[in-house]
């Protein structure tokens, strides 16, 4: 074959692998348009709309997938979707190797789920629910993992939530710097884990005013060579991302770099708040986003200033608005206990939760209902009504389903 390479043979030239751009005709003028090329694709290999597009409603036992990330990121795209089985609402991750043409892709996919694989002994890191595995039909092409989706609100959500007291968003920050103390503590590598993505979208708030870290993609693992783009970061993340890290890339990013942009996010917590506390908290944390790496202060100091604000007695947050109610969280209603499983879906009148009935004094779980909250008075009313007609019907239509319970008023 190699005394064939060059040569056309009855008409037909022969190529050596290293040259098939000539073989393709790949710098001849160009012949289709991008959507003919899109076309043939589908037409050639019809499983490629998940490549090109993300158009994947199904995977692994999960149905309803909603993609988050923009189509145009073919890399890691992230869905948001409902186990088929257990109701269960889930975050999968999804990496699509044959879209980066880095050596390493596959090491890089697997970052974020070993990252959050280190992590799962802290409170404030999201649950794993299946770990990092071949996507099926795409074996050896495309992996995937996902966790449990905390349906908690991110800071910039919750920011506009006038019911958030100051004391209590004190509180929030304190315990956010004191999660990414414990993040930066060595563990069972030889170094400490640097974040290296925290924005005011991958900082939750869940129901108990505690923080869940999330954004793991980038996050530098002990003992592991970096695999993140030597590129400065760009777009949203630029407001606050870490001078030297803005020049240098992510390879700049150190304990300092995640010490400047947690309190970046946590400063926009106490904007536009004129009390007196609200002003000594941005005061405190301007120390840490000092433009010289060197000058800005300890998560531990920080900590620290943020406590002597609060003062010795924190008082238990006021239970949030419902439509930033989270799993795990316990609400009482009609003199029983029902602790939130899973968000099932959300809208303009309301949100529909998967609840659990918990036993006041064994915590033992009695059973598993659905339960709909309304978001407005008025609405709320008319809904209740509703509910409160269609009751005495529900005995002659099978098709109705069972209300045990509706609100007095």
């Amino acid at each position: 074959m190699r005394r064939l390479v060059g040569r056309d043979v009855r008409g037909v030239r022969f190529y050596a692998l290293n040259e098939w751009k000539g073989a393709i005709g790949f710098d001849s003028p160009i012949a289709l348009t991008p959507q003919q090329v899109t076309s043939l694709g589908r037409a050639l290999e019809p499983k490629s709309d998940v490549a090109m597009d993300g158009s994947l409603r199904r995977l692994g036992g999960y149905v309803n997938l909603e993609l988050q990330t923009p189509k145009e990121e073919r890399f890691h795209r992230i869905y948001r979707g409902t186990h088929s089985a257990r109701q269960d609402r889930a975050v999968l991750h999804l990496y699509d190797l044959s879209a980066s043409d880095e050596r390493n892709a596959e090491t890089k996919a697997r970052r974020e789920y070993d990252a959050l694989h280190r992590l799962q002994l802290h409170m404030w890191a999201p649950r794993i629910l299946d770990s990092y595995q071949d996507a099926p039909g795409y074996a050896g092409e495309m992996f995937f993992f996902t966790v449990v989706d905390p349906t908690a609100p991110c800071i910039e959500e919750r920011a506009s939530d006038m019911s958030w007291a100051t004391g209590a968003r004190l509180a929030f920050a304190r315990s956010a710097i004191h999660a990414l103390d414990e993040l930066h503590k060595p563990g069972t590598g030889d170094e400490p884990m640097v974040h290296r993505n925290l924005t005011p979208k991958t900082i939750l708030v869940k129901h108990d005013n505690s923080p869940i870290l999330t954004g793991f993609e980038r996050t530098k693992i002990p003992s592991d060579i970096s695999v993140a783009s030597a590129g400065a970061p760009t777009g949203e993340w630029d407001t606050t991302v870490a001078p030297e890290v803005r020049l240098h890339g992510l390879s700049a990013a150190d304990h300092r770099s995640d010490v400047y942009a947690l309190c970046t996010c946590l400063t926009g917590l106490f904007q536009g708040r004129e009390d007196e506390v609200s002003r000594r908290a941005r005061e405190t944390l301007a120390r840490g986003v000092a433009g010289v790496r060197e000058e800005r202060d300890t998560l531990q100091y920080l900590e620290a200033s943020l406590s002597e604000l609060l003062g010795e007695s924190v008082p238990p947050p006021a239970t949030p608005p419902a439509r930033f109610w989270t799993e795990e969280q316990v609400v009482r209603f009609r003199d029983r206990d029902y602790r939130i499983v899973a968000r099932l879906g959300s809208g303009g009148v309301g949100t529909t939760f998967k609840v659990v009935e918990v036993d006041r004094s064994t915590k033992e779980d009695l059973g598993t209902y659905v339960a709909k909250v309304g978001h407005h008075a008025e609405t709320g009313r008319r809904v209740l009504k509703a509910y409160s007609l269609a009751r005495s019907h529900l005995g002659r239509h099978g098709a109705l389903s069972t209300i045990f319970e509706v609100a007095r008023e």
